[in-house]
């Protein structure tokens, strides 16, 4: 989540998920950060979370949600998207593990 613009998802290499075997290769990236932005990580969990009628959370919902943040604190971004994804699964029971974690780049000090 950029401090300056629109959020927009990261182009990663194909791969298992992380843990699945124990012999898989990962390949890697670098990312660049400015002063300010953010790196919003999650589990399909968060996606996947379904409202009472079935309805899944998604990805477009999830990137809507991160244009709304503006400029908080980590922890902040972490807590209002568990509360997004909470208000929208209702009273639904929880069918996945559901993780956040946020990473903002404060500049250098």
């Amino acid at each position: 989540i950029p401090a300056q613009g629109e959020p927009y998802w990261l182009e990663l290499p194909r791969a298992l998920f992380l843990g699945v075997m124990d012999d898989t290769k990962y390949g890697t990236m670098r990312l660049t950060l400015k002063p300010g932005d953010k790196l919003l990580v999650y589990t399909d969990g968060v996606t996947e979370a379904m409202d009472a009628e079935g309805t899944l959370y998604s990805s477009e919902r999830l990137l809507e949600f991160a244009a709304t943040l503006g400029r908080g604190t980590a922890q902040e971004t972490d807590e209002r998207a568990m509360a997004s994804v909470h208000a929208f699964a209702g009273d639904a029971p929880q069918a996945d593990d559901i993780t956040v974690l946020t990473l903002q780049y404060k500049g250098d000090n």
